[in-house]
């Protein structure tokens, strides 16, 4: 097999947004995940899922699997001699996706697939209310009477002085960047807002035409920066409306193979998504440790 035969491409992208009238319908991400997975074999429209020797799964903190990859694997009829449920970091997804791509080109993986998936929506709910979902059983002692279930956040690697303030979660640090940056580029603090509301009402625009988008009204740039009733406040200088949304139920997954495989599939080229390249850098994950607010070396 020649090296062009070995390039990665992706053949099929799936998604889902589970958003039922009652809360306690609400489908667990492991059922989210297996959908995308099968929606995206249909999008690749070849048989793909029982083939898989690579499977990356974003790290789902909605419901503690004892064991997500071996749990997707057993319901898809699949064995990958790859499993991991990755750790939590916003940059996993594309690292995934990176990875299972090298996977393929070295020739250690043929059929790849890179999921996750999350049902806070219907978590949250339930702990809240009490009830009991009947899901997938969690991992041994994880969930308390009532379905009271919330993910470990150990944040032992920041610095003591910055958890004493409580300046440990990214809505408490990204004002921070925020502030120095505006400074850096001569911006006043309502330059800056003005210009976040016009980057997120444009963001609103592009939802408002995805029918999986959990969120589908588009948004003027002054009801995004104005702090109202509906949009609160959650720290200076975010309202509500310019923090990420994570009581949702959603999944996506990507399917990958070698240039080859694709091609025996039978998949058009014109259906294939090459990768190029790929690459990454890690600031250290203190942030008080990182040399300046207003740059990122990596």
């Amino acid at each position: 097999m020649s090296d062009a035969d070995l390039t990665p491409v992706i053949v099929g992208v799936g998604e889902i947004k589970d958003q039922p009238q009652d809360r306690a319908a609400g489908q667990e991400p492991a059922s989210l995940i297996e959908t995308a997975l099968r929606r995206a074999e249909d999008d690749a429209g070849a048989a793909l899922l029982r083939r898989l020797d690579s499977m990356d799964v974003v790290n789902v903190i909605s419901w503690p699997y004892d064991d997500l990859p071996g749990l997707l694997s057993e319901r898809l009829g699949a064995a990958p001699t790859w499993r991991r449920h990755g750790p939590v970091g916003g940059h996993t997804p594309i690292q995934f996706l990176h990875e299972a791509a090298a996977r393929i080109a070295c020739g250690e993986a043929t059929v790849a697939a890179v999921c996750g998936g999350e049902a806070s929506h219907t978590a949250t709910w339930a702990r809240r209310s009490g009830a009991d979902l009947g899901w997938t059983a969690p991992r041994a002692g994880a969930v308390q009477t009532g379905g009271d279930w919330l993910p470990a956040r150990n944040r032992d690697y920041i610095h003591p002085l910055a958890r004493r303030h409580g300046v440990t979660e990214p809505v408490a640090v990204y004002p921070l960047y925020e502030t120095a940056t505006q400074a850096l580029w001569g911006q006043a603090p309502a330059e800056g807002q003005v210009e976040s509301a016009a980057l997120w009402s444009g963001l609103s625009r592009v939802a408002a035409d995805n029918p999986t988008a959990w969120l589908r009204t588009p948004l003027e740039p002054g009801a995004i920066a104005a702090a109202s009733p509906a949009n609160r406040m959650v720290a200076w200088p975010y309202p509500k409306l310019m923090v990420a949304n994570p009581a949702v139920n959603q999944a996506a997954a990507l399917l990958l193979t070698s240039l080859a495989a694709a091609r025996a599939a039978g998949i058009p080229e014109h259906r294939l998504i090459y990768l190029h390249a790929g690459a990454a850098a890690r600031e250290p994950l203190d942030w008080m440790a990182r040399p300046r607010l207003d740059d990122c070396p990596a």
